[in-house]
């Protein structure tokens, strides 16, 4: 599963989890999502997105879908545009998705999918009409639909795009011009990366009562050389001035290692289907001498544990030895006091 990138969308039906994910294996990467998509003539329908590149670049795409209880595959279709490295793919809203990957140019490309099918190879462009450059390393960019500061409590389509250097920049999509803007939204002074393979993103709504406001995670292999390195992650917060005790603007940082530092990924993705899970999961294939290229599943990837505390008494444990190695460490001179014996 060498330079493997796991990735997960939600599944509210009849798709188990652990079936969904993305995955570049060799020279061939395989992009996966579960969505709710739009058809020409038909409702809109859960299926399974499937996205392969080959070792040249091409694209071709399988569905996946429920009919009378049995599990169909479409035929495959091509599609416009050569990738370079991992293709990234995401859902938005209406019944759509949106494929954007690293054209052999070395620039984001995209191809949206509607009720017709993919409407052909695009360059991504910013407001003023300018290609937007990217790594020719392996640094793969990709999108989620979420909430951001950059536009509060509006749901919006992000890119998690590297730039000429590996790091990563966080773009916003104008619904009315399909145009990106470079957003503000990551905290200083250091950036994401240089990142190794693609980056993942998730969010947490923070009420089961409503989508927003939430929690955004991005976590992040970051890359050492030619080899992928550390994990790490940032989530969404809102920070808190220690100069004036005021609150500061929401901001995605808190830019930490995911685990340790010999905790190195070829590819990750983190999961969370809102309605089934509790808690953040994280999948990812892992870098390591003595287990090269497992693939692991973190069930708590978010840290957040619920168990039950309870007032114990810590004094009745640590007394008798605390009061014996302070009172007379070496244990060569009588007592100079009485410590308790039980």
């Amino acid at each position: 599963m060498k330079n493997a990138s796991p990735a997960y969308c939600a599944a509210r039906s009849w798709l188990a989890p652990s079936t969904i994910w993305q995955v570049r294996r060799e020279n061939r990467s395989i992009s996966a999502r579960h969505c709710a998509l739009s058809e020409a003539g038909q409702t809109i329908s859960t299926r399974l997105i499937l996205v392969v590149a080959n070792s040249g670049g091409a694209m071709r795409e399988r569905t996946l879908h429920l009919s009378g209880g049995t599990e169909v595959w479409s035929g495959s279709v091509a599609i416009a545009g050569t990738a370079l490295h991992e293709p990234g793919l995401g859902t938005i809203g209406g019944g759509a998705a949106l494929l954007v990957y690293k054209g052999t140019d070395q620039r984001i490309h995209t191809n949206y999918r509607g009720p017709s099918g993919w409407l052909g190879d695009q360059q991504a462009l910013d407001p003023a009409g300018a290609a937007i450059t990217t790594t020719a390393e392996m640094s793969s960019p990709t999108v989620f639909e979420t909430y951001l500061p950059f536009r509060p409590a509006q749901l919006s389509v992000y890119g998690f795009f590297p730039d000429a250097g590996g790091l990563l920049d966080v773009y916003w999509q104008d619904p009315a011009t399909q145009r990106w803007t470079k957003t503000n939204v990551l905290e200083g002074p250091t950036r994401p990366g240089p990142i190794w393979s693609r980056p993942s993103v998730a969010y947490i709504p923070s009420s089961s009562a409503a989508s927003y406001p939430g929690r955004v995670y991005l976590m992040y292999a970051k890359r050492s050389g030619d080899v992928p390195g550390v994990q790490r992650m940032r989530i969404s917060y809102v920070p808190v001035s220690p100069d004036i005790g005021a609150w500061l603007p929401e901001t995605l940082g808190m830019d930490h290692m995911f685990d340790d530092e010999w905790s190195n990924a070829w590819g990750l993705d983190l999961l969370y289907e809102s309605g089934i899970d509790a808690n953040l999961r994280a999948l990812e294939v892992v870098e390591s001498d003595s287990k090269p290229n497992d693939m692991w599943l973190n069930p708590k990837a978010d840290g957040i544990l619920d168990v039950d505390y309870r007032n114990a008494d810590d004094w009745a444990r640590i007394r008798l030895n605390l009061c014996k190695y302070t009172a007379n460490p070496e244990e060569l001179k009588p007592e100079p006091i009485t410590c308790p014996g039980s």
